[in-house]
């Protein structure tokens, strides 16, 4: 029965593996049995080494002897020259043998032929026969027979398509099985960021993150406390990684049910909704005003809006300038035409390149994510990177690259172990990874057959990766290594394809034109790898690049037919469009800013209009520059300003601010660690002038709750967390509907009340204690919310976010916990804060101390890790700050927070410590107290207020 094409090629894939792994017996063995491929190559190998017998075997895998006349002829020229060389050696026992065997079948209608090699056994000399009077020696006639058979064996019908094996890359079924554990892991419930495969045998999947095997998981059950001094030497403990294989990233999702487990992906769809849903949600969130418009020297071809100075745009033409625009208030605050800074540096094809034709183009212009550099890729081999200071608007040349032969086709940053990296391709079929600092080349990727022409890289569950494209219709993932691409698939239409994740990064869209002219908008299913949605309403036949981009609020938009078309992400058909009073090119530019409340749009006559929702610039101030006017400048420089001194300092250090004034040294020059810092460098200040601005919502309470504790976001941003004095603790969370299509917290729809999956209503501290100090209540939700670590004075409770079960208890007092903190690269690592002001670093799932970080003078009440840095910034009741280095736990900074004047605060009171989502600044927090600071040299980054706050607070 004839096999099927894919059972075939699984064959063809297994006969190439085991070739690979110099299984060559087995090869030919499958190949036999599977008779899907006849290797002639090795059966003339046998033929010519007299192997006639093995020749034979292989050879019935294929044919039999009656199959015809070829197949026939085959098997009695193999079987006459066994008997010819058994003749030749003398051998007339083995010859009589193979006749009455092996070629008596033949001798049906050939009586004579069979009668003469009868004969044969009576001659001496075999070439004494008329016949054989040419006989040669052995080798040349095996030549001779092995032509004749293969010419037979080609003209045979059994054998066609069976003598050419099917041309594909090496390593294919290997990859297709790194490819497949890609998509499996992707369905993980917990993946890990480096997963052990341990079989192929069944489904790959990962144990939570969080391995508590070694602890006790009943509820309410505590372990045995460990004694702390035991394994203070233990400091290189920590969690056992396994590096078999390399993930694919995971994607989350949100479930349907009211508890929502971040950790879970689900495949559901989002629920459907009516026209009207729709109409409410999208219209509210679509900017069609023409608030603002720029004039460029030429045709603007790429923009970008700043990360974190949402009116700051800059744009790309092109004949090569650049500038910068402030949209509040319409300036232009920067140009620069194109120029190499140094062509000595550059390569010789760069040089030739220029020589020819000295017209260049902006490909991509792009912010990094602290809006701190931005890139700038051109049509020749080139890229530069301009340094941006916040607030005073000073640009100036960083880095400049000669990254590709020929056109540099897209340009992105990505961090990665504490480096930030700008990744480039080109049309030479190549991805380019450097470092934004030094400018070395840290990785080059190859595997594409045409120009690359888009790259998307992107981060989940702490795995880099980056998504690119090439002109041919190929996608491609890679890791940040030299194993090559995780994944290979097709974009629709096999023509060019841009990639982009959605503004919230949890949705992965395409947009490009197949070689047919038909254009694709699509929404891709990260962890499947198929079209969710094809977006209809693109303008056909199209033959050049869309340009599309999206919004937090579920608006997708697209420059095409002249107009800028708008789409709700969860629905195919098109929602609305403008022409922007008819001035846009057939596929204009557009980029929204990351607010979602700017839209700029390229136009006729070198334009660049700005959209906003309904004039939101003259309505609200919502929308502020980081450009700070000039008399600004002077008033931040007046302000009375904190200090951190050093907490060894002595009295004879008077550098500080005394006053309101600042006391300079003998030399004239002021002591101060923030001169230098605070002159070049200004945050943006957003102010919130009037009560309009701000939003009101009452929590639904809980008749068990009376008073709260302590409060934080979860770190999706979907939900409050609260602990109430009782031990309790409470759930918020904003559901994902057609009205908060993110399913983000807001004050414009009230949350629910979670419950868990379990029936448990609330997760609940202990309280009973013969401690005698006063209780201190506390809590860390891990970093995929997964799990809660909450002391309310007595021991510390280890909570499942989706059940609301106690998984253990750690740490019974004394010392009491006072304050706690997940490691954001391990969720198995706890930093806890005592009220012996020691800090232990703490394995859950070994129950041992890696470290105990001693240094403060006063309880600990504060703690915020940098995982992009590797620091540990702890705070106490003193204002004592602490910089600590994760990789050794080791001190690395500390001095006290200073308030009016004061080196050591008068009045005790707690500290409060978050670090910013670029985690190079942190804010700190106390009732008289509020400033940014700079966490690798603790410098002050930003205004602070120095005065009661007033009311309680809460974090």
């Amino acid at each position: 029965m004839e096999k099927s094409s894919l059972n075939k090629e699984l064959v063809f894939l297994i006969l190439q593996f085991l070739d690979e792994e110099g299984l060559k017996e087995t090869a030919h063995k499958l190949e036999r049995e599977s008779g899907i491929y006849f290797d002639m190559k090795y059966f003339e190998d046998m033929l010519l080494a007299g192997k006639w017998d093995d020749a034979e075997r292989y050879l019935s895998g294929f044919t039999s002897v009656d199959d015809n006349r070829h197949s026939t002829k085959v098997y009695f020229e193999i079987r006459k020259q066994k008997f010819l060389e058994a003749l030749d050696m003398d051998d007339r026992g083995k010859a009589l043998d193979i006749l009455i065997k092996d070629l008596k079948v033949f001798s049906s209608g050939h009586e004579e032929l069979f009668n003469e090699m009868t004969q044969l056994l009576i001659i001496s000399n075999i070439r004494e026969h008329a016949s054989l009077s040419t006989y040669g020696d052995t080798d040349s006639v095996r030549k001779i027979v092995a032509d004749d058979i293969k010419k037979v064996i080609e003209a045979n019908p059994v054998f066609h398509e069976k003598l050419k094996c099917p041309v594909f890359k090496s390593q294919r079924l290997r990859y297709l099985l790194n490819q497949s554990l890609n998509w499996q892991h992707l369905l993980c419930k917990d993946p890990l960021p480096v997963p052990g495969i341990k079989t192929l045998l069944e489904d790959h999947v990962c144990k939570p993150s969080l391995n508590l095997s070694s602890l006790q998981s009943e509820e309410n059950e505590s372990i045995e406390n460990s004694d702390p001094d035991k394994h203070l030497s233990n400091n290189n403990s920590g969690p056992s990684t396994i590096t078999d294989s390399v993930p694919f990233p995971a994607t989350l999702t949100n479930p349907e049910t009211a508890m929502e487990d971040p950790s879970v992906i689900s495949l559901k769809g989002r629920p459907c909704q009516t026209s009207n849903e729709v109409t409410s949600a999208i219209a509210n969130v679509l900017p069609e005003n023409v608030v603002q418009i720029f004039k460029e020297d030429s045709l603007p071809v790429t923009m970008d809006f700043h990360p974190i100075g949402h009116t700051l745009l800059l744009a790309g033409t092109n004949i090569g300038s650049i500038g910068l625009w402030d949209v509040n208030s319409g300036e232009k605050l920067f140009s620069e035409n194109y120029r190499i800074w140094g062509i000595g540096a550059s390569s010789i094809n760069f040089k030739e390149a220029q020589e020819k034709d000295f017209r260049v183009s902006v490909k991509k212009i792009k912010w990094n994510p602290e809006g701190s550099l931005f890139g700038v890729a051109f049509s020749k081999h080139l890229v530069q990177l301009y340094s941006y200071h916040h607030g005073n608007d000073i640009i100036s040349q960083h880095l400049e690259i000669d990254a590709h032969d020929g056109s540099v086709n897209d340009l992105a940053f990505s961090s990665l172990n504490e480096q930030l990296l700008v990744i480039t391709c080109g049309d030479d079929k190549k991805i380019k990874v450097w470092d934004t600092v030094s400018g070395v080349r840290c990785y080059t990727f190859e595997g594409h057959d045409a120009p690359v022409c888009s790259i998307c890289p992107h981060v989940k569950q702490q795995i880099h990766f980056i998504f690119s494209t090439s002109t041919d219709g190929k996608i491609k993932a890679w890791l940040y290594d030299s194993l090559g691409a995780r994944v290979d698939f097709d974009a629709p239409g096999y023509g060019y394809t841009a990639l982009a994740y959605s503004a919230d990064d949890k949705r992965l869209f395409s947009c490009g034109t197949g070689k047919d002219g038909e254009p694709y908008l699509v929404e891709w299913d990260e962890s499947e790898g198929y079209i969710k949605r094809t977006y209809k309403g693109l303008k056909k036949p199209c033959f050049s690049a869309i340009h599309f981009d999206s919004t937090q609020k579920g608006l997708l938009a697209a420059g095409d037919g002249h107009k800028v078309k708008f789409w709700n992400m969860d629905s195919v058909e098109l929602w609305t469009s403008t022409d922007v009073d008819a001035e846009l090119l057939e596929n204009p530019c557009i980029r929204f800013n990351k607010k979602g409340t700017l839209l700029a749009v390229a136009a006729k006559e070198n334009k660049i209009k700005i959209l906003a929702i309904d004039d939101i610039l003259q309505k609200q101030n919502e929308i502020r520059s980081i450009h700070v006017p000039n008399n600004q400048h002077e008033t931040l420089k007046c302000t009375e300003s904190p200090i951190l001194v050093d907490a060894g300092a002595g009295v004879a250090d008077e550098g500080i601010v005394m006053n309101g004034c600042q006391k300079g040294s003998e030399d004239g020059r002021s002591n101060s660690i923030e001169d230098s810092h605070n002159k070049s460098k200004f945050w943006n200040v957003s102010e919130i002038c009037e009560p309009s601005q701000c939003q009101f919502l009452q929590l639904p309470v809980h008749p068990k709750i009376s008073k709260i504790v302590r409060l934080a976001y979860t770190n999706a941003g979907c939900g409050i967390l609260a602990l109430a004095s009782n031990g309790d603790h409470l759930l918020w969370q904003w559901p994902r509907d057609s009205l908060n299509l993110d399913g983000k917290a807001t004050a414009q729809f009230s949350p629910h009340i979670c419950r868990s999956r379990s029936g448990l209503q609330l997760m609940s501290n202990k309280l009973t204690s013969s401690y005698s100090g006063n209780p201190v209540s506390c809590f860390s939700l891990s970093k995929n919310d997964s799990y809660l670590m909450s002391t309310s004075g007595e021991a510390i409770s280890l909570f499942n976010m989706l059940t609301f079960k106690t998984v253990t208890t750690i740490m019974t007092p004394p010392p009491m916990a006072t304050c706690l903190s997940f490691y954001p690269r391990d969720n198995n690592i706890l930093a806890i804060g005592m009220d012996n002001y020691s800090i232990i670093i703490y394995n859950v799932r070994t129950n041992k101390i890696i470290s105990k970080l001693e240094g403060h003078s006063k309880r600990v009440t504060a703690l915020a890790f940098s995982s992009s840095f590797d620091l540990l910034v702890s705070g106490d009741i003193n204002a004592q700050i602490f910089v600590w280095n994760t990789n050794g736990w080791e001190k690395q900074k500390d001095g006290y927070l200073q308030i009016h004047g004061q080196k050591v605060p008068e009045i005790l009171s707690d500290t409060h410590i978050q670090f910013h989502p670029y985690q190079r600044h942190f804010l700190a927090v106390r009732s008289n107290y509020l400033a940014m600071h700079e966490a690798t040299e603790l410098k002050l980054g930003s205004r602070s207020f120095n005065g009661y706050l007033p009311g309680n607070f809460l974090i």
